[in-house]
């Protein structure tokens, strides 16, 4: 419940992926790293509400953000994600579906 909470799903067992989904949560930080490392993972959704549960949009450490999955590295990395929410569904995310553990 706490990943899907945060907006991140599970892509499969085994898999180093996360499918992101609409957070319950306008922001979250995760403490990443080891002791001394200070590493944070922040997710925030910009104009979440029960009525804005569409991602419109996404940015990754400033940068455009088109997939609808990030890896478990890039979590453990830090960094800040920030999705656009809104009230009608949009194409964000659907060029690039997550990696296959059974498709080459």
């Amino acid at each position: 419940y706490v990943l899907t909470a945060l907006g991140l799903y599970p892509l499969a067992p085994g898999s180093p992926n996360y499918v992101i989904t609409s957070p319950v949560h306008d922001k979250a930080e995760i403490y990443t790293g080891g002791p001394g490392s200070g590493a944070h993972f922040t997710i925030v959704a910009e104009g979440n509400g029960p009525a804005n549960k569409y991602i419109q949009s996404a940015t990754f450490n400033g940068e455009p953000y088109d997939r609808p999955w990030i890896t478990h590295s890039d979590l453990l990395s830090g960094g800040t994600l920030v999705l656009q929410m809104g009230a009608e569904p949009s194409d964000w995310g659907s060029m690039e579906p997550p990696p296959s553990l059974w498709l080459p």
